[in-house]
């Protein structure tokens, strides 16, 4: 009997398989930090809190009872309030996102998105899955605050890349 280095002759040997990993990313982007990333996403938290604050102010200066509401009884103008919000933050934002990839707290901390192999990352991809897919997951009750928490926490992977990141395969990139 001979010896063999191998064991692809021994009908005995475990199977084994060369499994390999997906190609990184290029050398020549440099991943943004995760500082300016949360800079990025505070800024954009307060240009959101500054334009609920507007919508509340416009309510109350309207007349319009409620403007902000309670938890358990929303009032039609809250629910409105945190709709204009939103769909006023893609408006301001929106342009940026599809023709840079930044929303204004990005281009504050001159970071931008794209896709994984540095192209350009189309409307759909941002738009659509990072930040729509994004805050709907975020809205479903009980699941949601578990579903935001795990996506923040991705952050401290080796790859930088947050839940929404992986949905619509795109990375965050210094400008």
């Amino acid at each position: 009997m001979s010896t063999q280095d191998s064991n692809d002759s021994n009908p005995f040997a475990p199977p084994s398989a060369r499994v390999a990993d997906v190609p990184a990313v290029t050398g020549e982007l440099d991943l943004a930090g995760r500082g300016a990333r949360l800079g990025a996403y505070l800024l954009d938290i307060l240009i959101m809190l500054i334009m609920l604050i507007l919508f509340a102010v416009v309510g109350f200066s309207l007349g319009i009872g409620g403007a902000i509401g309670f938890p358990g009884d929303p009032s039609l103008w809250s629910i409105l309030s945190i709709g204009g919000v939103l769909v006023l933050y893609l408006l301001i934002n929106g342009y940026y996102l599809v023709t840079s990839g930044q929303s204004l707290g990005k281009k504050a901390m001159h970071i931008r998105i794209v896709r994984r192999d540095g192209s350009h990352a189309t409307a759909g991809r941002i738009l659509g899955m990072r930040y729509v897919v994004n805050w709907m997951l975020s809205a479903v009750r009980v699941i949601g605050p578990i579903y935001s928490l795990v996506d923040a926490l991705c952050i401290f992977r080796e790859s930088r890349r947050c839940v929404r990141d992986e949905l619509a395969d795109t990375i965050v990139v210094r400008a």
